[in-house]
């Protein structure tokens, strides 16, 4: 399929090799951060991004079709990596370990400045296409937490309860920027952290962190 261009840029690429999309939507998750999605308008969108106002209606037709992408990029990933430890033969704790893993690092390691979305009321519009996904992720995440806690690898606590105490925590990492060295050991401490606070005792849990990477590497 050839490549969309659109119009033409008032500035050159950051990246020579990045898609016009992806530029418009890294400067629109850092002017979300500065100044909040409401506040923020197409028109310094494209100024940041270095293209004419009209080639970002092309690539994007609204600003909350940019907000879409932007939260569906992490959402997205993270469903379908649940899915496939959802039927994945190894132990549920080190399932549900290697998706909390995967689903940290794709907000540590995302391009795009996610700061703003902990707090954003928008995401609350039903337009939003990324509800089925999440749905998705917190229905895994649940489902491996039972199934640990029978095993008597974690402690007895409700699954709902738990996965949001998990993902509460996970989704902090959204509020650090970090260069690629940084991603993985920032990772690794905040799933750690969480683990070790469900844990059963005398869980292994060098041993489960071990067979977690192995299953989520990037």
């Amino acid at each position: 399929m050839a490549r969309r261009t659109g119009r033409p840029r008032l500035a050159p690429l950051t990246d020579p090799g990045l898609d016009p999309a992806e530029e418009i939507l890294i400067a629109a998750s850092r002017l979300f951060a500065e100044k909040g999605f409401a506040s923020t308008t197409t028109r310094e969108i494209a100024q940041a991004a270095g293209i004419q106002q009209p080639s970002l209606y092309y690539w994007f037709p609204t600003k909350l079709d940019i907000l879409d992408r932007i939260v569906s990029s992490v959402v997205v990933g993270s469903a379908s990596f649940a899915e496939r430890m959802a039927h994945s033969p190894e132990p549920a704790l080190v399932r549900l370990y290697a998706l909390l893993l995967h689903d940290t690092r794709q907000l540590c390691a995302s391009p795009y400045d996610l700061s703003f979305l902990p707090n954003s009321p928008e995401l609350r519009d039903e337009r939003l296409t990324y509800r089925s996904d999440l749905r998705s992720l917190h229905r895994v995440v649940e489902q491996l937490i039972a199934a640990a806690t029978a095993a008597g690898e974690l402690i007895e606590i409700d699954p709902v309860l738990a996965r949001r105490m998990i993902l509460t925590t996970t989704s902090m990492a959204m509020d650090h920027r970090l260069d690629a060295t940084r991603v993985e050991p920032i990772v690794r401490t905040i799933v750690r952290i969480v683990m070790r606070g469900l844990a059963a005792p005398g869980v292994d849990l060098d041993q489960t962190e071990t067979a977690a990477q192995a299953l989520s590497k990037p």
